[in-house]
């Protein structure tokens, strides 16, 4: 329970200080599109590591960098 304490508070500093930098019209908004890309960027790390293919690792990790970009960074 501790560590899972620790990393509940460390994840709502982060949440804290980085939402500013999403789009969003509201911080509940804006915290949401973090807390989205922040476990969508997890998963992906972790299937990245998990599979042996180069070429499927590859494939990952480009796919969710692009979808991430056109996600969160269009003006």
């Amino acid at each position: 329970r501790a560590v899972r304490g620790a990393f509940d508070r460390a994840l709502e500093t982060y949440v804290d200080e980085m939402e500013r930098l999403l789009p969003g019209k509201t911080r509940p908004e804006r915290q949401r599109n973090l807390l989205v890309l922040f476990s969508g960027m997890a998963g992906t790390l972790s299937l990245a590591r998990a599979v042996s293919d180069e070429q499927t690792r590859a494939r990952l990790l480009h796919a969710a960098k692009e979808f991430y970009i056109q996600t969160f960074c269009q003006d």
